[in-house]
């Protein structure tokens, strides 16, 4: 009787190690799969910030230099930050500076971004800006067109060409 009892106690302390063995194993499996997706998350994460701050860089990079082209009138340096279409978008103004033989002073005194969305090699980034601007005659310094604060709210698209993002077109939110 003892033997079976002795036995019994052993055979429910076998069963009893099994069941924490398998309980260890189901959390050990629900810690790794906890991990592995805090791994994803914290890579997605970091993939779309560095994408995000790309897009954002490309347009700081465009309003920069779309200062230095309306004071130098070469719109070609925009190559770097703009598709051709958008280039196409500026050469009026370029071409109406250099008919008047003009320059536009420009300065970009407030940028605030209010959405950015990436949809694979798209973007759109809302911003809400604030620029002060003159023509000014090339020759003699003489103020052509009065200087102006305003107020936009862009909307910026961007594309994806060859690895870099450019802008694409913009245009005033509401418009």
């Amino acid at each position: 009787m003892e033997f079976l009892i002795k036995e019994r106690r052993e055979s429910i302390a076998m069963i009893i190690d099994r069941i924490i063995l398998i309980i260890l194993l189901l959390y050990i499996m629900r810690l790794s799969v906890l991990i592995l997706n805090i791994f994803l998350l914290l890579s997605f994460t970091s993939c779309h910030a560095s994408e995000r701050d790309a897009v954002l860089d490309t347009v700081k990079k465009y309003n920069e230099t779309l200062i230095k082209v309306y004071r130098t009138l070469d719109y070609m340096s925009l190559q770097d930050y703009a598709t051709l279409d958008e280039i196409n978008r500026i050469f009026p103004v370029v071409q109406t500076l250099l008919n008047k033989n003009s320059i536009m002073v420009a300065e970009q005194r407030s940028f605030k971004v209010k959405k950015v969305d990436i949809m694979g090699d798209t973007a759109q980034v809302e911003t809400e800006e604030e620029w002060y601007y003159y023509w000014q005659e090339k020759k003699t310094g003489a103020i052509t067109k009065l200087p102006q604060n305003i107020f936009y709210k862009i909307v910026y698209q961007l594309k994806k060409v060859d690895s870099r993002w450019k802008i694409d077109s913009l245009k005033e939110a509401g418009k």
